[in-house]
């Protein structure tokens, strides 16, 4: 809740000061950390949802970080002639260009959220090591439950990585 109103109050603060200069964004934007991925949504009416796509903009901007796909297609077509004492000529060129990305983002959250200019931007960093740290910090559980938990954690990240190396298409 908290979060939230920080963002409407920065979003109602940025949106009566600020210019037109579409170039006004975080620092982190453009440099950014290890391991991170920027999202950048127009806040309409709804500051939910300018969140929920900017985080999910995010998610994708690191998923292509870590793993993109790249087709590419070029066609080159070309044909000359003469038909009685006139030449002709004919060019065509066609490129197609598809970029996939497909990964899991276990433990990726946004860790800054920043509204400028009408624009809603997030930080989403994977902490891959954050789900284990979580469950080592818990102080309610017992050591046997705890080591439980991070055992079935390890075996998830192992999981992900041979799924990973399979991952062909």
């Amino acid at each position: 809740m908290k979060k939230l109103l920080l963002v409407l109050f920065l979003f109602f603060n940025t949106a009566c000061g600020s210019s037109s200069n579409i170039a006004e964004f975080p620092e982190w934007v453009q440099k950014q950390p290890d391991l991170c991925g920027v999202g950048i949504y127009k806040v309409r009416s709804n500051i939910g949802s300018a969140r929920t796509f900017s985080i999910e903009r995010g998610r994708t901007d690191l998923s292509r970080k870590l793993e993109t796909k790249v087709k590419a297609m070029v066609r080159d077509y070309e044909e000359s002639g003469e038909t009685g004492n006139e030449g002709f000529g004919e060019d065509l060129s066609r490129s197609v260009f598809v970029n996939l990305s497909k990964t899991t983002l276990n433990g990726s959250n946004p860790s800054k959220l920043s509204v400028s200019n009408g624009y809603m931007y997030s930080l989403v960093c994977l902490k891959p090591d954050g789900l284990t740290e979580a469950i080592e910090n818990m102080n309610k559980l017992s050591n046997a439950q705890r080591q439980a938990l991070t055992r079935r954690a390890e075996k998830a990240q192992i999981q992900l990585e041979k799924q990973m190396e399979r991952y062909e298409d």
